[in-house]
């Protein structure tokens, strides 16, 4: 059996003393008398990166098939082979020749992926890549096109955390979409924590899961499959740490003494954070992307016992994969690295899992794999600079993206977890971060460092949302899997 090219589904298998299960699902594979215990390496990824990186999972002796790998298993063994790589391909720099190429290909990836014998939809955020595809679809739909947003029943600073939400609004008015709003409070969210900890499979962190869930449940009563923008920040450099990358690049590349004089100075003032000095001198490769991936050690050490903090074996595994990474072309390299790693390992199993659970199938057009080889062809000066990203996308398919969106900044889709976690949420927040939520892991926290940690968030301290939310995730699915 084989992975798709780009992981867009998941597929695990369990391998111990000649028996060998598999399926899309860690549950199911559970189901078969298999002994439910740890892997330390995963548990060490899942801390530092917030996922567990490939092909570990959180269960010994459980597996996930890398991307773009078959798996044979014949006579009691398995041999694993990859059979197609995103790697380092030759550069087109004629402009005209990628604008002509480009459009036609993204073109065509929304065209086939309407294919569908069931009612179809599209998830509108309002940013570049959602609205595209909206624009797209309906050019290719027969029936008014159906499209769906979220947003957030929050007292104040509503307007912070609903921009997307608003930008949706005015987009699907101007397509002319059957548009469908979901405003999602903080009991929405607390209803449904845990049974999204379930879903998962295994502990992944990241605070939009239940949105997602919920967002996919309401969808779900209009249509079976949506459309989704997944994968076109990693092909087409929409991240901002992008640009910060291409900064230490610049950075780097000027004399010492200068730096020393001049830039040191003037950077520590704008920085205004620790170990600046460190950040900027970063080389580039793996541990430069560690810089924007990996989470602090100093905040893991306070409250995970030193027992199970776990080796960065993952940074050995990166680094024997991406061999060429310190002589690369860093901001590639980084889009590379995200395409294979968080994008697949992180983000399209949280977009999977929490659609299936309804019954939705969620399909993503610029994960097209055509499309996927075509954009790494592309030089990366020409997708983004210090102050634009996406250049040469938005600019070969501005006739189906309205300037408003085009020219807005990347703000990134996020919710107003760490305010809840400080109102609504906090009662509940004590609640799982405490011993008594599950006793069995009191072996791997300090729990009452943990306590500190969440009263300092919620007395605006110290900002220690994705730490929280990390144990928290943690918590929630061990409590549904091992407790």
């Amino acid at each position: 059996f084989a992975r798709d090219h780009l992981g867009i589904k998941p597929l695990y298998y369990f391998y111990y003393e000649e028996k060998f299960i598999f399926s899309s699902e860690i549950k199911s594979i559970l189901e078969h008398d298999v002994v439910r215990e740890i892997d330390p390496k995963a548990l060490s990824s899942y801390f530092h990166l917030l996922y567990p990186l490939a092909p570990q999972t959180i269960f010994k002796n459980i597996f996930k098939l890398p991307p773009a790998h078959y798996l044979i298993y014949k006579n009691k063994k398995i041999n694993i082979e990859r059979y197609w790589k995103p790697g380092f391909s030759k550069k087109i720099y004629n402009k005209k020749e990628i604008k002509k190429k480009l459009k036609s290909l993204t073109e065509n990836a929304v065209k086939k992926q309407m294919i569908s014998d069931r009612p179809l939809g599209v998830f509108l955020s309002g940013g570049v890549d959602s609205t595209l595809i909206a624009s797209l679809a309906k050019k290719y739909s027969n029936e008014k096109l159906k499209t769906f947003s979220v947003g957030f029943d929050v007292k104040d600073e509503g307007s912070k955390f609903n921009f997307d939400f608003e930008m949706a609004r005015r987009v699907s008015k101007d397509l002319d979409t059957d548009h469908h709003e979901l405003m999602i409070s903080a009991k929405d969210v607390l209803g449904v924590l845990e049974k999204v900890a379930w879903h998962m499979d295994e502990p992944m962190s990241n605070h939009t899961q239940p949105v997602t869930y919920l967002l996919a449940e309401f969808a779900k009563k209009e249509v079976d499959v949506v459309l989704g923008g997944d994968g076109g920040d990693e092909i087409f450099a929409g991240y901002p740490r992008y640009k910060f990358n291409l900064f230490l690049d610049w950075y780097q590349k000027m004399p010492k003494q200068i730096r020393k004089v001049f830039l040191d100075k003037i950077i520590a003032k704008i920085k205004k954070g620790k170990n600046t000095s460190e950040k900027l001198n970063t080389p580039k490769g793996i541990d430069r992307y560690m810089l924007f991936m990996s989470q602090k050690d100093n905040l893991l050490q306070r409250v995970i016992k030193p027992e199970f903090f776990g080796s960065k074996w993952y940074i050995d595994k990166l680094k024997q994969s991406y061999p060429e990474a310190s002589s690369q072309n860093s901001n590639e390299l980084m889009m590379i690295m995200d395409l294979e790693n968080w994008l697949a390992e992180e983000s399209l199993m949280r977009s999977d899992k929490t659609t299936m659970a309804w019954g939705l199938e969620e399909r993503v057009p610029l994960l097209d794999k055509d499309l996927v080889e075509f954009a790494l062809k592309i030089p990366s000066r020409y997708k983004m600079s210090f102050f634009d990203s996406k250049k040469v996308f938005k600019e070969t398919m501005k006739d189906y993206l309205p300037d408003y969106v085009a020219k807005a900044p990347k703000r990134g889709w996020f919710s107003p977890m760490a305010k809840w976690l400080r109102t609504d949420l906090k009662d509940f927040s004590y609640e799982v971060l405490s011993k008594n939520y599950c006793p069995e892991t009191e072996e791997f926290f300090d729990f009452k460092e943990l306590e500190k940690v969440l009263t300092n968030h919620i007395f605006k301290k110290e900002y220690n949302l994705t730490l929280i939310w990390s144990i928290m995730s943690f918590q929630m699915w061990y409590k549904s899997y091992m407790c």
